[in-house]
């Protein structure tokens, strides 16, 4: 096959994240996503609790790695979900993750 002329690539960076988030793939296309959002956006809070909730370690740690936080009052439905996808691994990273003065109420009711 003879090459497209004229055919321009964009790199969408949310497309990107979502696609690694969705399929498991963490490493230097995350990191790539990563560099191009906002990771305080809700929807980067969105694709954490996401990643979570499916065990996908390694996509949620490195997303938090990159400085991508939980939304307002997510912490204690995330750190339920990191155990009940028995990705233990991400309880630590997320408590750091979380602002001092989080509101863990309903940790137990999610349990």
């Amino acid at each position: 096959k003879r090459p497209r002329v004229g055919v321009v690539v964009v790199f969408e960076p949310m497309k990107a994240l979502r696609v690694a988030v969705t399929k498991n793939t963490p490493g230097k296309a995350l990191q790539s996503a990563l560099a191009g959002v906002d990771v305080s956006s809700e929807e980067v809070s969105h694709l954490l609790r996401l990643a979570v909730a499916r065990g996908h370690a390694g996509v949620a740690a490195g997303m938090l790695a990159a400085g991508a936080r939980p939304g307002e009052c997510l912490g204690a439905e995330l750190l339920v979900a990191a155990l009940k996808a028995d990705a233990a691994s991400l309880v630590a990273p997320l408590l750091r993750a979380l602002p001092a003065d989080a509101d863990m109420e309903g940790a137990a009711a999610s349990g």
